[in-house]
């Protein structure tokens, strides 16, 4: 028979360049460990193949890697295409303390003018329901203010959320628990407590059933795991207020007891009761104190405090962008929102930049950005003047 006929070998993969890689860590000791281990793997790829040009090249070349924390990438970059952004070319980043130390500074400003304002009521309402209540301090709502505007700085769009917030308050203010998207996540968080406790019981009960002397224990723990059984039919078959009512109308039976003398009746006693310690106000219970009456009720409470709350955050914003304006400044958010908005910058717009700059730089910009990333053009950060910042 003809044999065969041999199959074409696979072309060879194409090597990587050290001026491709792109390293980033959160630390400077991270960084240099990550380079010394790059150094220590191409010296090792030299000694056993000492005739490689290419392993030899990227050797020559490891002085070139792009290796370093997070916020020293985004810096390089920015500094290399602040044009491109607006920004000053002279900026300088702000430190931790230093920057800490200016938002607490304007987000006390804040507070005392919105204080003097004239039309401040709908503030001081928001004031005295969710202010610290003692000698007048705001502490925990600047404290409030500042960690929202930092988490609203972490989103590629924070004002869809601030916009998708306030509509989910409202949305679950007006219609049925059943039918709102926060009362359906509701329901599935009291679905998934139901499940846990469930999960939680029967562990006890196989637990004991192994033990000699806790039969009294084990039948307590059936009853409470029936219990469960009826709560979450309540919820299957009539609703959220069905199950509400099922536990606010439930009376549980007194633990049985057993005589000390038991070996291991003491692990088996804190076991029991640390489960019927969840049936009888565990964080199951606590969610289940309110009804979807209630529930809604004080959602429309909260709605005008909510649009206050939210107000602040992005008045707050605007004030510290203002200050790092005029300090020339940016923060660690700054540098990677800048970057973002950077890298995610659809080519088009980058081709048009660059007909308008000198031909060095054009060049330079375009090489750069090609070997970060080539997988951002379809990709654009979302902006909005009334981005927190």
């Amino acid at each position: 028979m003809p044999s065969n006929p041999q199959q074409p070998s696979s072309p060879p993969q194409p090597r990587c360049n050290v001026s491709n890689l792109l390293v980033v860590t959160f630390t400077e000791a991270a960084a240099s460990e990550m380079k010394s281990r790059i150094e220590s793997a191409l010296r090792q790829r030299l000694d056993s193949t000492p005739d490689d040009a290419h392993v030899r090249r990227q050797f020559a070349l490891l002085e070139h890697i792009h290796c370093s924390t997070l916020h020293s990438f985004c810096n390089r970059l920015l500094r290399q295409h602040f044009h491109r952004l607006g920004l000053d070319p002279n900026f300088r980043v702000l430190d931790a303390d230093e920057a800490s130390l200016l938002r607490l500074e304007i987000v006390r400003d804040l507070f005392s003018d919105r204080y003097d304002h004239e039309d401040s009521a709908a503030f001081h309402r928001f004031i005295d329901s969710f202010g610290d209540g003692r000698d007048g301090r705001d502490d925990s709502l600047m404290s409030l203010v500042l960690d929202t505007h930092a988490m609203l700085t972490s989103l590629v769009d924070p004002m869809t959320w601030i916009d998708r917030s306030l509509w989910r308050i409202s949305q679950a203010a007006t219609e049925p628990l059943e039918s709102s998207e926060p009362g359906l996540e509701y329901i599935t968080l009291i679905r998934s407590g139901l499940y846990d406790l469930d999960r939680d019981t029967s562990a006890a009960i196989t637990a004991l059933s192994r033990m000699t002397g806790f039969q009294p224990y084990v039948a307590h723990l059936q009853y409470l795991a029936q219990t469960l059984s009826t709560w979450t039919a309540a919820l299957d078959s009539t609703g959220y207020d069905a199950l509400v009512t099922a536990v606010r109308d439930t009376e549980f039976q007194r633990l049985p007891s057993i005589r000390n003398s038991t070996p291991g009746k003491e692990s088996a006693s804190q076991l029991v009761s640390s489960v019927q310690k969840q049936f009888k106000e565990g964080p199951l219970i606590q969610a289940l104190r309110f009804s979807s009456a209630e529930f809604q009720t004080g959602l429309r409470s909260i709605a005008p405090h909510a649009e206050v709350f939210l107000d602040l955050v992005l008045d707050f914003g605007r004030r510290y962008r203002k200050h790092k304006d005029s300090l020339r400044a940016l923060d660690f958010s700054d540098l990677e929102r800048f970057t973002l908005r950077l890298l995610s910058e659809p080519r088009s717009e980058i081709e048009n930049r660059k007909s308008k700059i000198p031909a060095p730089l054009s060049s330079h910009a375009s090489s750069t950005r090609n070997s970060i990333t080539s997988s951002s053009t379809n990709t654009r950060t979302s902006t909005n003047s009334r981005t927190p910042s």
